[in-house]
């Protein structure tokens, strides 16, 4: 993962995060541009590719981070079902 994009203020990282995922969701990989990405996430291009490098480096990284939250997620509940 980018560790750089960890040291932007967590507001920051949720809209990029949330408005990857929502152009992702809705066009598929495929179709999803990284124009749609920015608007959605009110930031420039140059600062997502930035943190990102590249459309697929963004996709990579959503991935990544959507397995990890679901195993924390996962976790958690089993947890507190105990």
């Amino acid at each position: 993962m980018n560790d750089k994009f960890w040291d932007l203020k967590k507001a920051k990282q949720d809209k990029m995060i949330n408005g990857a995922l929502k152009i992702f969701a809705q066009n598929g990989y495929r179709h999803a541009s990284t124009d749609e990405i920015v608007q959605e996430a009110a930031i420039s291009k140059g600062l997502l590719f930035h943190y990102f490098y590249s459309k697929a480096g963004l996709y990579t990284f959503l991935t990544e981070y959507s397995a990890r939250f679901s195993l924390v997620e996962l976790s958690a509940r089993r947890h507190s079902c105990s």
